[in-house]
């Protein structure tokens, strides 16, 4: 070996085209390996979201149902997809078909998705489907039925379930509570 006089040895001083190269290549699979945890952390957290909003939201509509009178609530569902009594045998006949949506409307109209809260208060007698807009979080689609199990028992379950524009359908909840005339 040739020493020069800066202290290099001659052919060592430096990388080569080829390192160079080859570490540029592990910084990028390090990238993408970061980059798609990123991706999976926003979907999870998007997600999280929608559970929690359908959540919240399904239980307001449980608690204003409980909070109505007793003699107030009439036992039916959306759009005659439940019976109104448990004595018909299966009282829940599809479940998945009471969350198609109704946009026709103008928001106010209860009895169909097209009631939009806050524009009307939804959760009134005879109506059984309304839309609440979370912002930045989905459009929930909300569901009830009230069956009369005889005895002056209800039987009172609440559906919602986040739409989204890019996904559609993405998660749901469902709440149930029994309601007595005492």
């Amino acid at each position: 070996m040739e020493h020069t006089g800066d202290g290099a040895v001659n052919g060592e001083s430096g990388f080569s085209l080829v390192e160079a190269i080859i570490a540029v290549l592990v910084f990028i699979f390090g990238i993408a390996a970061v980059s798609n945890l990123f991706l999976v952390a926003i979907t999870a957290n998007s997600a999280a979201n929608h559970q929690a909003a359908t959540t919240a939201v399904a239980a307001e509509v449980l608690d204003r149902l409980r909070a109505e009178p007793f003699a107030k609530l009439t036992p039916g569902g959306p759009n005659g997809l439940f019976s109104s009594t448990a004595a018909s045998g299966t009282y829940l006949k599809d479940r998945r078909a009471a969350l198609i949506p109704d946009t026709s409307g103008s928001g106010t109209t209860p009895g169909s998705d097209s009631c939009v809260e806050p524009i009307a208060n939804c959760v009134t007698q005879g109506n059984y489907r309304m839309r609440r807009l979370v912002p930045g979080v989905a459009d929930i689609h909300v569901n009830w039925m009230i069956v009369d199990t005889g005895n002056g028992l209800l039987f009172i379950t609440v559906r919602a379930q986040a739409m989204t524009a890019v996904v559609g359908e993405r998660s749901y909840a469902e709440v149930t509570t029994f309601r007595s005339a005492s």
